[in-house]
């Protein structure tokens, strides 16, 4: 879908911030459109021609038999290695007989080979700590199909078998009928997972696009006739004619020598056959109607009505300087175009709720810029209006320089923050999979920044003005209006919604004045505390500072990554301190705040300030605590404290932006109970809180009880006590330059005493509470198991429920998805409610057929009761030790995982020296330890059930 700002409890105000182009995951997001019209300005036509530059440390090469293999040193994050199969065949290669069957292909192949037969593969991966769907996986599209993934480097001989198993995978895979009928299964529950509305819609919408194309007819999960046959002929089939190895490449990133790793490959793959005559990949294409389409999709559990117009066009190809300052320019636009949506959509009455443009790739030959609203209930309409009229008004008036500027000036930081943090051996692994599959160059940080700093400077206004009026709406524009049965936009003729696009593209747009610049973001000069106590925390090499007005500041300079610090403050006591009538006001005032603003920036002048810096900073309030977190980079170092002063001292009282806010948030929840599964989570909360009314968050009344008031004074409140306060600031800085800001802008503010969380009255009888949900029209059934029970919340504990979690989970797919073939996965949560008295919780999820949901429920609940009482196995237990220790991997070189642990154990009274030896506690583990965890945590009597089943199909 197209990018929509966030819609959870709060919708965030503020302009669409620019993607950060250099980090080499997302710089598949610029790779959009070219404008028209190609500007040299300071650079000269030749060197705009050179190819973008190749990655220095990659080595590449092809074997004998065709198969391409991609080779680099890396790093970041320590003791990972990535490893990618790719295969450049997908769900559009299938014959009719196929369809949904190179997925089921890809399903198959981890079911045995010749060397690893049956569960071998999987067996082997779980013993090294690699949760299923996380550290190992495949993935199919309408175009390839990856295998990934993700090993520790430190054990000897693991990335040997791994390219074992990979080149096994590659050409030996046995389709045993015994193994399919499992795999079937699981399949067919993949198929039912998604079918909500959201997916419905999405089918739609690509059948408009791919019309005529090989791709219409070859959705990834295929057809269900075929997958319930799961004929093995056929996907041996497709296997034998598209897995080949002159169309498959071998993708190996981490802590690995090279030579080492060629060698391997080599062994590995060399011998799989081509066959007489090279294989080459049959081109798709897909043809662009011209003039303007439209299309009205409905659907019966649609929660919103979504407008948006498409412009479909062949991806860019990433060859040359020019590609990449194309992508620039075209990313420009989106950035330019959402800030004047996000702008548009805050003014009073506006029929938008939230605004935003995006890039989409459908196919590999179809990508689109993609400009989206969601609208007002019965204002689609309108909406569309806005959305013409801006994009009309940007192609005919142009964008500004200041525009231009400060966007570009956002892409340049955002840059050179990411190259100095290093390169991510996911982010470099997922470009050379691209590079095998579509030719683009591979763009490291390091050439991301390169190319930005050489080719930013030369883009101006006039550059994005002209690829601005390279999309009108008679370029091959696609509108689709996407809406619930019950709303007036059902009822829009695609005739009459083209004709309404081109007379909104006629109007006049008056021009916003741009803000003026706050010269002075703190008015008055703090005056400055001191520092009163320091020490040294010499086990986990940090510091301690005592503010003289109590506040506690703990401070861990790192080089884990250049260019950036992080801050989290954090205060006990949060939403469970607003008396019953004020909740819902204290409970938003995160979301109202972010809003109206802080000091004298209003909410959108404070999300553009932050677009134009490196600063990311915001409040959440929760029922136990409030928080205020962000990170900045060095130079931007002393705003950032500026803007937290504000924050504790100068909350901005707006009630017009309030009034908005609380508009858009009612309009986004009144379809809420169309939604089955927000039904579903609905009745979760209430039967697992016994009704208590703070757990009750979602629907409109919750929201219409908001007061600015009541926000304005729980959040006063909550922020004038800084002794309440402890502060963690990890990364890039030394004890000296934050010394003075912390004196001025955190020693300054005002004492108050310190807060705990309040017991609100919750009490939970034991025993179990069972609940029916009869919701949604797709045919797929869900349950939900919670235990819950009183805990005392130590570090001890904290790790226990981590353990049996991850136990839990792994038993539970086990038995249900491998063993039985009836659901595809079983999701595994557990929290601890730190508002007293304190409790914890563990929940089981997950879907089926209707027809199996109460078999599964009843084999979890017997799966859940053999845990309890026998504990796991000594296969269980290793596997989960082996789990626990994967997860420290890389993580003590961490920026968020030493602000996140130091936090949390200060605030908790835990040692913080044990935040240094988590893998060394995890590697201690014992069976008894986890048998004695498993009898304690899983022995509870207070557990909720909470089907949900479809409703029955209305008769003929």
């Amino acid at each position: 879908m197209p990018f929509r700002r966030p819609l959870r409890r709060e919708l965030v105000a503020g302009s669409v911030v620019l993607v950060c182009i250099a980090s080499a995951a997302l710089a598949a997001w610029l790779r959009a459109d070219p404008p028209r019209r190609p500007c040299c300005l300071g650079l000269g036509a030749y060197s705009l021609e050179e190819p973008i530059a190749a990655d220095p440390r990659l080595r590449s090469d092809t074997l004998a038999n065709g198969l391409r293999y991609y080779i680099r040193e890396n790093h970041s994050p320590g003791g990972r290695v990535e490893v990618r199969l790719v295969v450049d065949a997908g769900s559009v290669l299938e014959d009719e007989d196929q369809r949904g069957l190179a997925h089921a292909v890809e399903h198959m192949v981890f079911r045995g080979t010749r060397a690893f037969p049956g569960r071998t593969i999987d067996q082997y991966l779980e013993a090294l700590g690699m949760r299923r769907g996380e550290g190992a996986n495949g993935a199919t599209t309408l175009d390839e199909t990856v295998y990934r993934l993700t090993l520790p480097a430190d054990q000897p001989r693991v990335l040997d078998t791994a390219l074992a198993m990979l080149a096994g995978m590659a050409h030996e895979a046995l389709f045993d009928p015994t193994d399919a009928r499992a795999e079937a299964g699981i399949v067919l529950e993949e198929w039912r997972s998604k079918r909500d509305a959201r997916q419905r819609v999405t089918d739609e919408r690509h059948a408009i696009f791919l019309a005529g194309s090989p791709y219409a007819a070859r959705r990834v999960i295929g057809d269900t006739g075929v997958l319930h046959r799961f004929d093995l002929g056929a996907m041996r089939r497709f296997y034998d004619r598209w897995y080949r190895p002159e169309l498959m490449a071998v993708v190996v990133v981490g802590n690995v020598d090279a030579d080492e790793v060629t060698d391997l490959i080599s062994r590995h793959f060399r011998h799989i056959p081509r066959g007489a005559e090279p294989l080459r990949r049959p081109k798709r294409a897909v043809v662009r109607a011209a003039g303007a389409r439209a299309s009205v999709l409905t659907d019966v559990e649609a929660t919103s009505t979504e407008v948006d117009v498409w412009y479909p066009r062949p991806p860019i190809e990433f060859r040359r300087r020019a590609d990449y300052r194309a992508a620039l320019v075209a990313g420009l636009w989106r950035s330019v175009l959402s800030a004047r949506l996000n702008d548009a959509a805050e003014e009073p009455g506006s029929p938008l709720v939230s605004a935003g443009v995006d890039v989409s790739r459908i196919a590999r030959p179809l990508a689109a810029q993609v400009v989206g609203a969601t609208a007002m209930k019965n204002r689609a309409g309108e909406a569309l209006d806005v959305l013409a009229a801006e994009m009309a008004h940007l192609a005919r008036d142009g964008a500004t320089p200041r525009e231009v500027e400060e966007r570009g000036a956002a892409v340049l930081r955002a840059a050179r923050a990411a190259a100095a943090s290093g390169e991510l051996t996911e982010d470099l692994a997922a470009e050379f999979v691209d590079h095998f599959l579509t030719g683009n160059a591979p763009i490291s940080r390091a050439i991301a920044d390169e190319l930005a700093q050489e080719l930013l400077p030369t883009i101006t206004a006039d550059d994005v003005t002209a690829f601005a009026r390279g999309l009108a709406l008679d370029s091959g524009a696609v509108v689709i209006v996407t809406a619930a049965t019950d709303d007036s936009a059902s009822a829009m003729h695609p005739t009459d919604l083209i004709a309404r696009a081109r007379a909104a593209s006629a109007r006049t747009v008056a021009a916003r004045a741009a803000p003026a610049d706050v010269k002075r973001l703190v008015a008055a000069e703090p005056v400055r505390g001191r520092i009163a106590t320091e020490r040294t925390i010499a086990d986990v090499q940090a510091w301690e500072w005592v503010l003289s007005n109590g506040m506690r500041v703990i401070l861990k300079p790192t080089r884990f990554a250049f260019d950036e610090i992080q801050l989290r403050a954090v205060a006990p006591g949060g939403a469970s301190l607003a008396s019953d009538a004020d909740y819902p006001s204290a409970w938003l005032a995160d979301a109202i705040l972010q809003n109206t603003g802080i000091g004298a920036l209003s909410g959108t002048r404070l999300d553009r300030m932050l677009d134009a810096t490196s600063i990311s900073l915001a409040p959440t309030v929760s029922d136990d605590a409030v928080t205020i977190a962000g990170s900045t980079a060095p130079q931007d170092v002393e705003t950032f404290f500026q803007l937290l002063h504000l924050y504790f001292t100068a909350p901005r009282r707006d009630t017009v932006a309030f009034r908005r806010y609380r508009d858009r948030m009612l309009a986004a929840t009144r379809s809420h109970d169309r939604d089955p599964d927000a039904v579903f989570l609905d009745t979760v909360a209430a039967v697992s809180s016994a009704h208590h009314p703070r757990r009750l968050r979602s629907g409109t009344r919750f929201y219409e009880a908001a007061n600015l008031s009541a926000a304005f004074a729980f959040w006063k409140d909550r922020l004038s006590n800084a002794s309440a306060f402890t502060v963690v600031v990890t990364g890039d800085f030394t004890l000296g330059t934050l010394r003075p800001l912390v004196e001025r802008y955190l020693a300054s503010l005002p004492a108050g005493h310190s807060e705990q969380p309040r017991d609100i009255g919750l009490r939970l009888e034991a025993g179990i509470v069972q609940r029916e949900v009869v919701a949604g029209v797709a045919g797929r059934a869900r349950t939900r198991i919670v235990l819950s029970g009183p805990i005392a919340v130590t570090s001890r504990a904290a790790e226990d429920l981590r353990e049996v979690r991850d136990l839990v989970e792994s038993s539970l797919d086990e038995r249900l998805r491998e063993t039985m073939g009836a659901t595809y996965g079983v999701s595994v949560g557990t929290s601890f409610d730190l508002v007293p008295p304190t409790s914890y919780s563990i929940s089981v999820d997950f879907e089926a057929s209707p027809g199996r949901i109460d078999a599964l429920t009843a084999a979890a609940l017997k799966e859940l009761e053999r845990l309890r009482v026998e504990g796991p196995t000594q296969a269980e237990f290793e596997r989960t030790r082996a789990a626990r220790m994967r997860d420290y991997d890389g993580e003590l070189e961490s920026n968020d995982y030493w602000t996140s642990e130091l936090s949390q154990h200060s605030r908790l009274g835990w040692p913080l020296a044990t935040i240094a030896t988590h893998r060394q506690d995890a590697e201690r583990l014992t069976l008894a330890d986890l048998r004695l965890a498993c009898s304690t945590l899983l022995a509870t009597r207070r557990i909720a059930r909470v089907t949900m089943r479809p409703r029955p199909a209305r008769p003929r």
